[in-house]
């Protein structure tokens, strides 16, 4: 997450440098040309779904540039590592939110879309709330202060990695599986109700294509 057990930038030209300066523009470039899409693609600018996309593109932002700025030392270190991290919490939690937001359309009207979206919406808070709290102390104490900080920052970087990889698992999979069952009854998501219907003479097959791709659209 951090530059906690990497190497910082001496001077030296070499592929590590390279690759960093080289990576980090291309987060650049693709982070701002979304806000860029999504500034002039939204006509209302306010929702969960466009709060949501407008911070996870700008964590990327701020990561890369704490990232940079703790390479290259363009700044104090505590400055590059508030900035990386704030950017880390926007970019990885505001994308769960991002699917979290598609999940409430996706599943239609019911109980079940209830209950649900409450415990996907608390495991989405719960997660950050531990994690991201965890992370951000020990990795200010891995930097400055003693040993026990860096091994505890080692333990739990790779903690916070496979709840986060899990928690984009199951928001992922519940959407697939979601659309996967609208797809075999032959119908859309709730959102497709507001969009216009296109009846076409065809088999069942071609009716269920076009329903599948009003739901892929409509994420």
């Amino acid at each position: 997450m951090t530059t906690a057990s990497f190497h910082f930038y001496n001077g030296h030209q070499n592929a590590t440098a390279v690759i960093v300066v080289v990576c980090s523009a291309i987060s650049l470039y693709n982070a701002l040309e979304l806000l860029l899409l999504i500034l002039t693609t939204f006509h209302v600018y306010r929702g969960l779904y466009f709060s949501s996309l407008v911070a996870a593109s700008a964590g990327i932002i701020l990561y890369v540039l704490g990232f940079l700025f703790e390479y290259f030392k363009l700044a104090p270190e505590a400055v590059g590592i508030a900035v990386d991290t704030l950017g880390w919490t926007l970019m990885v939690t505001g994308q769960s939110v991002v699917l979290y937001s598609r999940l409430g359309i996706v599943m239609g009207e019911g109980h079940r879309r209830g209950r649900v979206l409450r415990a996907v919406k608390w495991m989405i808070i719960l997660d950050a709330l531990i994690f991201h709290t965890m992370t951000t102390v020990v990795v200010f104490g891995a930097h400055f202060s003693t040993s026990p900080f860096y091994t505890a920052y080692t333990a739990i970087e790779k903690i916070q990695m496979t709840a986060f990889t899990l928690q984009e698992f199951i928001l992922s999979g519940l959407i697939s599986t979601t659309c996967c069952r609208s797809c075999a009854r032959g119908g859309g998501p709730s959102s497709s109700r507001r969009l216009p219907r296109t009846r076409t003479p065809g088999p069942r097959s071609a009716r269920r294509s076009a329903s599948c791709t009003s739901c892929l659209v409509s994420m």
